[in-house]
Parts: structure tokens; C-alpha cells; sequence
């Protein structure tokens, strides 16, 4: 008997793939603010601000690390590890609002990125006749 797949968009999109949503947490998107501040003679504040950059964090709970034995088939553990491994520049993609994730007229929010933080855990291994582990990941990404 085949595996089922679902197929739902993903709220996240690197390098033009999405990834899967099978375990996901909730996706965390931070800005860093790049600014220089300082006081004046008067006591007054003056702020130069340069830019806010995006800053994404999210993990998954037992992620198979084949795509294909993911929920969706979207990327697995060992996808992800290598994306991190071989990427320096990547496009970050992050599709909030369901309708244009349906459609893919749009995402809500589009940069170039960079992988600043990933690790996994082995959490167990499918011995089902069809040999492939289970991983726990943990993926930071931070606009350039």
C-alpha cells in the first residue's frame, strides 16, 4: 500500500522549493533594525536608521528526512541539511495569506537570505521495511 500525500501549500518557499510543512512550529519572523543613535548637546535623540532586516526562525518535531515521507512531499531533513551545507545566497519566500498561496500570484513577503543557524536530532528511525530517520530541526534564516 502507497503513502498518502497531502498536498497543502507551505508558508515557507527557499531557493524556489517549498518547504513541509509535517511537524512545523509556528514560524517566527523578527526584524533586525540597523541604526546608529546617539544624544545631542540638547539631550535630543537622533536616529540614523539604515534598514530592518527580516529574521525567520522555525523547527519541526519528527520530520521524516526523505522528502517523500512527508506529509505533503515537501522537503525532508536531508534536504533542508543540504540547502544549509551548499547555499550561501537564497530566496526567502514567505506565503501568509492562503488565497495567493493557492493561486501563487503573490508572496506576502520576498528576500534574499541566508541560513545563520540549523541543527537536528536523529529522534528515531521508520524500520517499516523502508529505512529512513526521523529528525528534529531547527533552521534560523536572516535577510542579507
Amino acid at each position: 500500500m502507497g503513502s498518502m500525500v497531502f498536498k497543502a501549500r507551505s508558508i515557507l518557499r527557499l531557493d524556489g522549493d517549498f518547504i513541509s510543512e509535517h511537524g512545523r512550529a509556528p514560524l517566527s519572523v523578527s526584524f533586525n533594525q540597523i541604526e546608529q543613535a546617539s544624544r545631542m548637546a540638547k539631550g535630543d535623540l537622533r536616529v540614523y536608521q539604515v534598514a530592518k532586516k527580516h529574521k525567520l526562525s522555525t523547527s519541526w518535531e519528527l520530520l521524516p528526512s526523505r522528502d517523500a515521507y512527508t506529509v505533503d512531499g515537501y522537503m525532508g531533513g536531508t534536504t533542508l541539511y543540504s540547502l544549509y551545507m551548499n547555499s550561501g545566497e537564497i530566496r526567502v519566500e514567505i506565503w501568509t495569506d492562503a488565497e495567493a498561496a493557492k493561486t501563487e500570484r503573490y508572496a506576502t513577503i520576498d528576500f534574499q537570505g541566508r541560513v545563520s543557524s540549523f541543527s537536528y536530532t536523529i529522534e528515531k528511525r521508520n524500520l517499516g521495511g523502508i529505512f529512513y530517520d526521523f529528525w528534529n530541526v531547527n533552521i534560523e534564516i536572516e535577510e542579507i
